[in-house]
């Protein structure tokens, strides 16, 4: 019982951050895959780099030929391989980077090929790197097809069997060229910040240094000229870089002090607790209903049918409390920090109807994309879209389990309202994220369902979806929906 609220808060920030990542790949897997497939080079590139893949394996005994028994078998393995080959080219041209676990204990199953190459061999693999910083995730993999019904089985359908095949799904993450904050950044010695931005004031911190003086400098120095420096640079424990122009007096002191407590957390704890979840889904971990902190002593002692006049009983049951409340204080502020330097984190949904939004959203611009070749066959983008839900329909059914209504109009709308339609029939619950009492009022006939009204206000959710999923994709970059709305606003102005 005494890890159940750390767990739960360590858990509750692993599956943001996982799922965060899982979408970040579905949109650059999209992007990558789609462009090469617009400019006619997807096959040729997919092959030339599965195949050089095949040399090197053959050629330096990476691969035991029983993988060729399966495929799709033998393509995991090649793609291992690769994050082996590109992994190790990373640590050369990134000597303060932290190291991965996952991705070390690759390098000693595969033995360490990179070390093993040709020159003009380190070069290809060089260009693989390039591409995978740009994009975030190792690019061999984001070259196959994506998977267009994974995220409505998991997420919409709640299939326990696509759920575990994302969980177990290795994405190879990496950081992203130009993915650094660029209003404020923290770095906790020996670890080296990428300043890649325009800094304006940098803070030093020492141990033992109090912290509410800084925030007294802060307030002090902050209109000064040039790029003013508080504290000394020799021996600190946590540097903040901030661009004054695009950040706060209080989210600088918010940083320094979540870099900070950070502190408490040894530093080869704190690099593998950084890096573990990432990339691919933590099970197993616990959870609690309800707070221990606010369970008193008495309370706890007599569920477990302890003698509750017994002070020595207490006294270490209130020890055990206190030492629960410390652990969840330092875990509290970890997470405060990491989603601090990322603000990704930061949305407004929380973490089950992103997961189902985002789904529904991906599923709407998988349809639309779903015919071979539109220019070649002179059909419209809609019209496309239309005809595939009419050959749905003279099935009786859609890929997602539910009955296709016709619709006439060959629009993005009828497409929705057909997904509407559907998830009223064999998922209403999924509506509720849409439109909050759908089920209480629908379904209870409170009020009209018809063509406009409820419908007409869940097919805009689902307009602003597909416009968020579309901004994704084309930047390739997860984003909250406030964004998404954000970034359109820029682009008409």
């Amino acid at each position: 019982m005494e890890n159940d609220e750390v767990n739960k808060a360590v858990k509750r920030f692993l599956d943001e951050r996982f799922y965060l990542d899982w979408w970040n790949f579905n949109y650059a897997n999209r992007n990558l895959f789609y462009s090469l497939l617009d400019k006619g080079k997807l096959h040729e590139f997919a092959d030339e780099v599965f195949l050089w893949l095949e040399e090197i394996a053959y050629e330096y005994t990476a691969l035991t030929p029983n993988y060729r028994v399966s495929t799709d078998s033998y393509h995991s393995q090649l793609i291992e391989l690769s994050n082996c080959l590109v992994y190790s080219y990373h640590k050369l041209a990134n000597p303060s980077a932290p190291l991965n676990p996952r991705y070390e204990s690759l390098l000693g199953l595969y033995d360490y090929p990179f070390e093993k190459l040709h020159p003009k061999e380190v070069e290809t693999v060089k260009t693989l790197h390039d591409m995978t910083i740009r994009l975030g995730y190792l690019v061999v993999p984001l070259c196959l097809e994506p998977n267009s019904d994974i995220c409505w089985n998991a997420f919409v359908k709640k299939s326990p069997t696509d759920i575990h095949l994302i969980n177990t799904t290795p994405l190879y993450v990496y950081e992203r060229k130009g993915s650094f904050p660029n209003d404020i950044q923290g770095a906790i010695a020996p670890e080296l910040p990428v300043l890649d931005g325009d800094w304006n004031l940098v803070i030093y911190y020492h141990a033992g240094e109090v912290l509410s003086h800084f925030k007294k400098q802060i307030e002090a120095r902050w209109n000064d000229d040039g790029i003013p420096v508080i504290g000394k640079s020799n021996g600190y424990k946590v540097a903040v870089y901030a661009n004054r122009k695009l950040c706060s007096r209080r989210k600088v002191f918010e940083v320094l002090r979540s870099k900070v407590a950070l502190l408490d957390i040894p530093s080869k704890g704190r690099k593998l607790w950084l890096s573990f979840g990432i990339g691919h889904k933590v099970d197993g971990i616990t959870s609690s209903q309800r707070t221990v902190n606010k369970i008193s002593v008495t309370e706890i002692l007599e569920r477990q049918k302890v003698n509750v006049t017994d002070y020595r009983d207490k006294a270490a049951l209130y020890s055990i409390t206190q030492h629960q409340k410390k652990l969840m204080e330092i875990n509290c502020a970890a997470i405060k920090s990491l989603k601090l330097d990322d603000p990704r984190l930061k949305q407004r949904w929380d973490l089950e109807k992103s997961n189902v939004r985002r789904a529904i959203g991906l599923y709407h611009w998988d349809q639309a994309k779903r015919r071979d070749d539109l220019k070649e066959s002179g059909k419209s983008f809609y019209q496309a879209v239309f005809e595939n839900i009419v050959e749905q329909r003279e099935s009786g059914k859609d890929e997602s389990g539910g009955t296709y209504k016709y619709d006439k109009k060959p629009s993005r709308k009828a497409l929705m309202r057909n997904t509407i339609d559907i998830l009223k029939e064999v998922q209403p619950s999924v509506l509720e994220f849409y439109y909050r009492g759908f089920n209480r009022e629908v379904h209870g006939n409170k009020i009209m369902w018809g063509d406009g009204g409820v419908r007409d206000s869940i097919v805009e959710a689902m307009e602003a979806d597909y416009a968020l999923t579309k901004h994704c994709i084309e930047q390739v970059g997860y984003d909250a929906p406030y964004g998404s709305r954000k970034a359109r606003m820029k682009r008409k102005n």
